[in-house]
């Protein structure tokens, strides 16, 4: 037999309305709760009478406010936890008070905290390529973090998961990487809906303070909604986890293509690409203690972004290694228009390899030969030496100040690469949805990407979804003994309009009127076909 209606239990703070057990340390004459998936954040909006006005002290801003739904006892299912955050009191006549709310959901916490971190992925040892034993830039990493660590909290305030005891169970594994990520002073609900943009994810606060980070209908909640509890595929279902309809409210199905994007211009940041280069480091090296070295070499693109040279260091030269671009003049650095001059940090020198530096050239004169010089550091035995090859089809030079130089024709060269930078561009494409919808095309920027494999996996996340028609389902059902939650698929079946599909839920909403208990729960779900 199905129930006639569903029950709402209510506790502010300690005081509870419970209308079955009953415990009532207020009245509840209006309740109505909406929750949403996609970031968003649900609410509560409630009416409670207090006829001795004794409750100002417990119904107050602050104060947890926790919902459970139920057709009998026991209220098992939480369906909403949150924050009391806005309360109007009205006083009719003198012995009839009442209390106007407003609450926000849990999730309301993640806008409330602001993040400011970097996570920077390692490079292998050519200076540019990332390292992928580097797991700091994991996205589902970068997720736990922001709830757990706390270098990301600029003023040293307990963590999300410290002072709201947020845990991070629900967070799924993703396998991608972002080589570099700036958060620079975000609300924490907007770092995770960047990562969840670039990973194809969704994320929400379930009521047990657990943070979802998932891809969209990966968890099956086994319910089953439908109009006819009495069709074959209803009477074999699971009865604690079976829905139904309610026939006087109206089904709403709507197909759209408004928001159909089937060609996706993905525009990332610079991405390096070698431009010339000398690898061989046989040679031997040579000191930089006494003398300023260069290295002659002729660029082919307009941009040099950055510069790696393969050095080591000896003791410790207790400063900065430094250089310059410097134009050719008549096959001599000397006189040349000085380009750009670049550093690499002593801190960032360890082991023999190469080393990169930010060049940023934009405008290089492709007629012309460049010098790659580094100056003259330290001293005997705490310096840098420049790795080189021992070819004799070079020219190099050196200098005692940097200004006079002496030029070597013929001789071995120094190990150097110069990158150019090209503005990282991904496409996207729908085949099927081109030819269903014609071309709707649209740009995604976002120049802190300048990998490709993390540009293509934005645009290809977002394309399987773009592409396709939304369509979405609302309506009012009596709710299963077993709940769904947010985010969760379901199977809806509308026999009346041929409708059989896996549907995501993205919101729910309860409503209760004038004291009298609802009769079921307002969902909506979405499908991409």
């Amino acid at each position: 037999m199905i129930e006639t209606f569903l029950y709402a239990k209510v506790q502010i703070g300690t005081k509870i309305f419970d209308p079955l057990t009953p415990t009532l340390d207020f009245n509840l004459s209006k309740c109505h709760i909406e929750l949403s998936s996609q970031g968003q954040i649900g609410k509560i909006t409630a009416t409670i009478e207090d006829s001795s006005g004794a409750l100002q002290a417990d119904i107050a801003c602050g104060k947890q406010i926790d919902v459970w739904l139920a057709k009998q006892l026991p209220f098992s299912t939480k369906f909403f936890l949150g924050k009391l955050e806005k309360r109007n009191i009205l006083q009719s006549v003198p012995d009839a008070v009442e209390y106007e709310i407003e609450g926000a959901h849990i999730t309301s916490r993640l806008t409330h905290r602001i993040v400011h971190f970097a996570r920077i992925q390692k490079r292998l040892s050519d200076g540019v390529s990332v390292d992928n034993t580097d797991n700091t830039t994991l996205i589902e990493n970068m997720v736990k973090d922001i709830v757990q660590k706390t270098d990301v909290y600029p003023t040293g305030e307990p963590t999300l998961e410290t002072a709201d005891g947020i845990t991070v169970s629900g967070v799924e594994s993703t396998s991608l990487r972002i080589p570099e990520y700036i958060c620079d002073y975000k609300p924490a609900s907007d770092a995770l809906r960047e990562l969840g943009d670039v990973s194809g994810r969704t994320f929400w606060l379930d009521e047990a303070k657990d943070l979802k980070f998932k891809a969209p209908q990966v968890l099956d909640s086994g319910v089953l909604i439908t109009d006819n509890p009495d069709s074959v595929l209803a009477q074999g279902w699971d009865a604690t986890k079976l829905a139904t309809i309610l026939q006087d409210d109206t089904f709403d199905l709507e197909d759209s293509i408004v928001e159909t994007k089937n060609r996706i211009f993905g525009i990332g940041g610079d991405e390096p690409v070698i431009d010339q280069k000398q690898e061989t480091t046989s040679g031997g090296q040579d000191a930089l203690d006494t003398l300023y070295r260069a290295q002659k070499l002729s660029p082919k693109e307009l941009r040099m972004a950055y510069v790696a040279v393969y050095i080591d260091k000896t003791g410790s030269p207790g400063v900065d290694l430094e250089g310059e671009i410097r134009e050719d003049n008549s096959n001599t650095p000397q006189g040349g228009s000085l380009i750009k001059v670049f550093k690499v940090p002593l801190t960032q020198i360890g082991a023999t390899g190469w080393y990169i530096a930010d060049v940023g050239a934009d405008k290089i004169n492709t007629s012309k030969a460049v010098w790659l010089i580094l100056y003259k550091k330290g001293s005997s035995g705490n310096t840098f030496r420049w790795y080189r090859d021992s070819s004799a089809t070079s020219t190099r030079a050196t200098s005692s100040d940097g200004i006079t130089w002496s030029v070597v024709g013929s001789t071995y060269s120094y190990a150097f690469r110069t990158y150019s930078a090209t503005r990282l561009l991904s496409i996207g494409d729908d085949e099927a949805s081109k030819t269903a919808y014609n071309v709707r095309e649209t740009v995604i920027s976002d120049p802190s990407i300048t990998e490709r494999k993390t540009m293509e996996n934005l645009v290809n996340n977002l394309i399987g979804v773009s592409g396709k028609l939304k369509r979405t389902f609302t309506c009012t059902i009596y709710p299963p003994d077993t709940m769904m939650l947010i985010g969760q698929s379901v199977r809806v079946v509308n026999s009346k309009l041929g409708l059989d599909d896996l549907f995501e839920i993205t919101r729910m909403a309860f409503d209760m009127e004038e004291g009298v208990p609802a009769k079921g729960v307002e969902v909506e779900g979405v499908v991409f076909v």
